[in-house]
């Protein structure tokens, strides 16, 4: 079998053509096959003669057992081709699966896969104007952030006060409608923070004004979008509070500063306040250097031309993560249209979301590496290996692995072939090694 390969319109496609002795041994093999499970009156079940068995079959019949042995054949024929792996590795959307296409006369079959966006034509990226200055560190900024660590270091103490919005309620809940108890609506030592959003809503605010050991009974009207078909029920519910805690938050004082881990070293309120402006300086500046950087890329990216098959390729982006949230909330006990419903989304509007936001981090990676690579040197070896280094592996050992797995996967790989899939597979390391080198350059080129 030949193996061609063809990039257009945002598809990568691999026509597939079987040798013509190729083609007699399928057919041969399908009539075998379909005439051993041909019954024929006078020999038992496959062991009528070849040439007998063949009268009971259909041209369709083997038409359809020819078409599905030669797809499976040609699929396995690409499978194991390193030069059509190579073509695919790091270019096609996670999950995405090949739609497969006969030709007219039956003589080749076509597989074509949906790539990730391709530049076509890269947008300005120097001397723009962003028009961002750092926020400056005040006595303001210093409190906010004191109170932010006081808040960190306080404690949930229980209480005999009456409820208030931010205290937690630890509470025994019964539902029920119609006399009828839920299960799902009850529950015993059920903790409740009042005013904030909780999985009953209105619930938290009938606890408010009342104490330890009160009853409270109170009928709500459950939200539309609510899961279980509870949506729009009026469920009463029994409430008894069994303790109540509140939020206490510390001084702001040597003390605090003394207990605080997030700024080593401040034995007292003046130094904690030291310390607070030296990060925030630091901080702010290198927030507006992000936003600096966010909006020369996106205004680039405005110049940006791509080739990309947007329908094919939403599809894969889509079902891949559908797959992977209806595992996560499988393991919660939800499906993904009950968790929908619950935040009040629809399908079209959860997928529209993912492609959008999926695409928009595929392009910011493909701005960087174009601009990478027209601007700056290509990573050597050792920062490559040092890269590696940083998140604890050993570029050599995974070098040696994924060449004796090349290797035997595809028989006939080259060295070229290789190194091609190597430079694939290091291709994020790249992006680490040069990200700090291109940050600087787009800083530097731009205002």
């Amino acid at each position: 079998m030949t193996n061609a390969i063809e990039i257009k319109n945002g598809d990568l496609s691999v026509v597939v053509t079987p040798a013509e002795e190729d083609v007699k041994k399928i057919l041969n093999h399908v009539i075998n096959e379909l005439c051993s499970q041909v019954s024929v009156r006078g020999f038992r079940k496959g062991k009528a003669p070849l040439e007998v068995a063949r009268k009971y079959l259909s041209q369709e019949e083997i038409n359809e057992a020819y078409s599905h042995t030669l797809l499976d054949l040609c699929f396995k024929s690409i499978a194991y081709d390193a030069g059509v792996n190579l073509s695919l590795e790091g270019k096609v959307a996670q999950g995405a699966v090949p739609q497969a296409s006969f030709a007219k006369d039956g003589s080749s079959v076509t597989f074509t896969y949906p790539l990730l966006p391709v530049i076509e034509t890269l947008g300005n990226y120097k001397g723009i104007k962003t028009d961002v200055k750092a926020k400056e560190v005040t006595d303001q900024t210093v409190e906010d952030e004191l109170k932010k660590i006081a808040q960190d270091e306080s404690d949930l103490t229980p209480t005999e006060e009456p409820i208030a919005n931010g205290f937690t309620a630890n509470c025994d809940v019964r539902g029920s409608i119609a006399g009828v108890e839920r299960s799902e609506l009850t529950e015993k030592g059920f903790d409740i923070k009042v005013g904030g959003v909780g999985t009953i809503p209105g619930l938290s605010d009938k606890l408010l004004g009342h104490k330890v050991g009160d009853n409270i009974a109170a009928d709500l009207v459950m939200p539309a979008n609510y899961p279980d078909d509870l949506g729009g029920k009026t469920v009463h519910f029994d409430v008894r509070i069994n303790s109540v805690k509140k939020v206490v938050t510390p001084e702001i004082n040597d003390e605090l500063a003394t207990l605080q881990t997030q700024y080593e070293g401040a034995e007292n309120l003046e130094q904690l306040k030291a310390k607070i402006r030296e990060k925030q300086t630091k901080d702010f500046a290198e927030e507006a250097e992000n936003e600096r950087l966010n909006k020369i890329l996106t205004e680039c990216n405005k110049g940006t031309k791509y080739t990309l098959d947007e329908a094919r390729l939403k599809d894969a982006i889509v079902n891949n993560q559908r797959q992977k949230d209806e595992k996560m909330l499988s393991q919660n006990g939800l499906d993904l249209p009950a968790y929908l419903k619950l935040i009040g989304m629809d399908l079209a509007t959860y997928g529209n979301n993912v492609y959008h936001n999926t695409l928009s981090q595929i392009e910011s990676t493909l701005l960087r590496r174009a601009i990478a690579k027209a601007e700056l040197p290509a990573p050597t070896a050792d920062e490559i290996k040092e890269q590696f280094k940083k998140f604890g592996q050993d570029y050599d050992k995974i070098v040696a692995g994924l060449t004796q797995n090349l290797k035997s996967t595809f028989k006939n790989i080259t060295d070229e072939q290789v190194k091609g899939f190597i430079a694939a597979r290091v291709e994020e390391i790249a992006d680490a090694v040069n990200f700090p080198k291109l940050r600087k350059f787009l800083l530097d080129n731009n205002d």
